[in-house]
């Protein structure tokens, strides 16, 4: 569900310091994109689409990533009346809730136990 790796390398990439606070930016940015897909215009849904996936592959969230890349191909071959929100909505939940609770552990950051 989340590539640890992936979330590692992010923390590497921008150092500690600067790590927890995009962690909460792409969140927020998620989330914004998120509300964005109810949109009745597709043009806001596929840009809100692709928000989403770079995001996700940014922090490791593969499977809400998976479902934002079907979701793009089901509008792309024009089956967006295919899209089942409840879907996305609760795999991002599942994902944001996994991220934040073993973020520190998995990652080595501060507050980190060591203890699963």
């Amino acid at each position: 569900m989340i590539d640890w790796e992936r979330v590692t390398s992010l923390r590497d990439e921008v150092g500690e310091d600067e790590f927890r606070p995009l962690v909460e930016m792409f969140l927020d940015e998620i989330e914004a994109g998120l509300m964005a897909l109810g949109s009745a215009n597709p043009v806001v849904t596929w840009d809100s689409l692709n928000l989403l996936k770079g995001c996700s592959l940014n922090l490791g969230l593969t499977a809400f990533f998976r479902i934002c890349d079907t979701w793009e191909k089901l509008m792309a071959s024009g089956k967006a009346d295919q899209l089942e929100i409840d879907l996305l909505l609760a795999s991002y939940a599942t994902s944001k809730q996994l991220l934040l609770r073993d973020l520190d552990w998995m990652t080595g950051g501060q507050g980190a136990t060591g203890v699963a």
